[in-house]
């Protein structure tokens, strides 16, 4: 009875241990499943809910052993994961502003300021973390806003930063 007991024990505690251990291989699919997601089109609300699951799943696998023994790999993974977060940010200020500033005019961001504050803030800090979205700029000489960057076309330099770092990761 005492080893019936001992190993009931055993298996409880050792399944409680095993459910707060999270390694790298639960927070590397919970990206990749975000991944997808956002590669086959979500809206803000969904992306918003898939982003929370998946930042618990990171948080656990960065606060973990596993991260400990391979920072390289957290590195990584926080760096993906900010990528996700940097795209919700901009995102959220774009839905929160009521704009219909689906884009940002590069030449005439202090007269959009005035107006919408804090999405022409996020813009212009999105170009700033994300240099490659300049290979996006469209040149309008004809129209007012001669220099703008789309909206989605900077969500999807941002995501595609994070699709990259992703790739060099594997689940084994």
């Amino acid at each position: 009875m005492r080893k019936m007991v001992l190993l009931l024990t055993i298996i409880v505690f050792g399944a409680v241990g095993l459910s707060y251990g999270q390694t790298s291989k639960d927070a590397i699919k919970a990206l990749k499943k975000l991944s997808a997601k956002v590669e086959s089109g979500i809206s803000y609300q969904k992306y918003r809910e898939e982003l929370g699951d998946t930042n618990a799943e990171v948080k656990l696998f960065l606060e973990s052993k596993d991260a400990n023994k391979d920072p390289q790999l957290a590195l990584s993974v926080k760096k993906i994961m900010g990528n996700y977060q940097d795209a919700a940010n901009l995102w959220g200020q774009f839905i929160e502003s009521h704009s219909k500033l689906d884009f940002f005019d590069l030449d005439n961001a202090p007269e959009a300021r005035k107006f919408y504050p804090s999405l022409i803030d996020a813009y212009q800090d999105a170009l700033k973390k994300y240099p490659k979205a300049y290979d996006k700029v469209i040149k309008r000489p004809e129209m007012v806003a001669k220099r703008i960057i789309e909206l989605k076309d900077l969500l999807a330099v941002i995501w595609g930063e994070a699709s990259k770092e992703l790739k060099k990761l594997s689940i084994d």
